[in-house]
């Protein structure tokens, strides 16, 4: 790119400053900017002659002083500077109103500067598949309420595709330091957050693919070795009934071999329920949870269970379903094993597009490491378990810890 020559003399003057330096002049910031726009077209293979817009301002500002065509060439120069960075930056004044744009903020989402600047919300690039949470996490942006590691949020395109975006914000002060506004930075996370979509959808297979052959096992188990062993303990007691009494012995020892017999189908049940509950297939979830709280009660008869499930079950997907239900199982030994406690809640309900299940117990409380709400220690392997049949289906799991103030376990899942 070649610049016009001007054959006149520069108008801040080459004077020099102490120690023998120049001092900068308007020419110098001039071609400090030619060199940087010429930078930004070979990157991005722009066609536009951009030293136009540097010849027309020279010739313009011809007459001016020289230090305020410093500061305008200052200007230029950071503005190109702006526009060349690979993040989005927008701001908004006190009132909402868009005030500015980056050109790579355009070129992500799509948009002219001129469509953006002087708008007010709901602005253009905005996901209109979820407004009232959009505007909340905008009306957080505004009071400076983004997390400092930033939010993560839906864009709309000009062409209607959604962007994902990673979201960072500061105030705008004036020169008396006084709010003028905010400002955002925008990095795209589109491609890492169809790849997290992509991994919860194949997760999700897993877990379905995982269950269905743990169903089949389980009534595999019950039908096939559960059926015999059933067979021989019905076939035992009819021969220990035909025995004559004096073979006591004989009948004595074959009483001895039933009791093992019956321990063993035994076993073999509750193995078949652990892999897979047939009353969740049979009866439902809600059903399902209910016979783990009964079979809670028979082990564990000093802590009351007050159960609230306020679910309609239709509008949960079977892979949900029976991690709602594993999550159930986990918590309430945890709570039988550990908690010393005598009244343990549990609730079941749908909050927005996720369904949340909570079980609070009134015992001696557990050891949580801190991170934000709370976090697992790896030594607690049931909230490690808890925790991951969460994470599979875009879920996530809280718990939450005082010393002798009980243990709440909070897991969300979303639902379709």
């Amino acid at each position: 790119m070649a610049a016009k020559k001007n054959s006149s003399k520069d108008p801040a003057g080459p004077d020099a400053g102490a120690g023998g330096k120049r001092a900068p002049t308007y020419s110098m910031a001039k071609e400090e900017l030619e060199k940087a726009v010429q930078r930004t077209e070979q990157v991005h293979g722009r066609d536009e002659k951009s030293e136009t817009a540097v010849e027309v301002i020279e010739e313009r500002l011809s007459q001016q002083q020289p230090v305020k065509q410093a500061f305008i060439a200052e200007h230029l120069f950071r503005k190109t500077i702006e526009d060349a960075i690979p993040c989005g930056i927008a701001a908004v004044d006190t009132q909402g109103r868009q005030i500015y744009v980056n050109h790579t903020f355009c070129r992500m989402l799509g948009w002219h500067e001129a469509e953006l600047i002087g708008a007010t919300c709901p602005f253009v690039y905005w996901d209109a598949g979820d407004l009232k949470k959009t505007q909340d996490d905008y009306l957080k942006v505004m009071k400076g309420q983004i997390p400092s590691g930033g939010l993560e949020l839906p864009f709309r395109c000009k062409n209607g595709k959604k962007l994902w975006g990673w979201v960072l914000g500061s105030m705008l002060y004036d020169s008396d330091g006084l709010p003028a506004g905010h400002l955002i930075a925008l990095l795209d996370i589109t491609s890492k957050k169809n790849a997290q979509d992509t991994l919860k959808k194949l997760s999700t297979q897993l877990v379905d693919a995982q269950e269905r052959e743990r169903r089949f096992i389980s009534q595999d188990l019950h039908d096939s070795i559960g059926g015999r062993l059933a067979g021989i303990k019905y076939g035992l007691e009819k021969i220990v009934r035909r025995i004559p009494a004096a073979l006591k012995d004989v009948a004595g020892h074959l009483s001895d071999l039933l009791e093992v017999i019956k321990t063993a189908i035994e076993e073999t049940q509750r193995i078949s329920k652990n892999l897979h509950p047939s009353v969740l297939d049979d009866l439902g979830l809600k059903a399902a949870m209910r016979d783990v709280i009964r079979e809670f009660q028979v082990l564990y008869p000093t802590i009351q269970i007050i159960q609230h499930l306020d679910v309609d079950e239709s509008r949960i997907s079977d892979p949900v379903r029976i991690l709602v239900y594993r999550v159930c199982q986990e918590a309430l030994t945890n709570v039988g094993k550990h908690s010393r406690a005598n009244r343990t809640t549990l609730r079941l309900w749908f909050e927005g597009r996720r369904i949340i299940l909570t079980v609070k117990d009134n015992g001696v409380g557990m050891p949580v490491r801190k991170m934000g709400k709370g976090s697992i220690d790896g030594t607690h392997l049931g909230l490690l378990s808890m925790r991951e049949r969460t994470d599979l289906v875009g879920g996530r799991l809280i718990v939450e810890s005082q010393k002798g103030q009980g243990v709440l376990i909070r897991a969300e899942w979303p639902h379709w």
